[in-house]
């Protein structure tokens, strides 16, 4: 009985080791994965705020790019209208 109760009590101790190795093991893996998911986070907020930067840019340069637009069309608007003025003078003096 002694005998069986040494056996039992060193199966339980060879089981408590493993399950501490396993627990290291697996320690030390959620330690990695824990520094690579900080790492994610800086590389994540990096690429956010470039993002953002070349966004606020494009947007930046649409607003230009619009406002010079519609200035080019109010140009192209007085000389159609300039154009159908000397057209109409010159139709008149065509006609005498």
């Amino acid at each position: 009985m002694e005998n069986e109760k040494k056996m039992i009590l060193e199966m339980l101790q060879e089981m408590k080791t493993e399950m501490n190795q396993r627990f290291d093991a697996m320690d030390k893996r959620f330690d990695g994965l824990e520094k690579e998911v900080k790492e994610l986070r800086v590389e994540v907020t990096e690429f956010k705020q470039l993002s953002t930067e070349g966004h606020d840019r494009v947007v930046e340069k649409l607003d230009t790019i619009t406002r010079k637009t519609a200035k080019h069309a109010e140009y192209l608007n007085y000389l159609a209208g300039e154009v159908g003025k000397h057209s109409m003078i010159l139709n008149i003096i065509d006609k005498r």
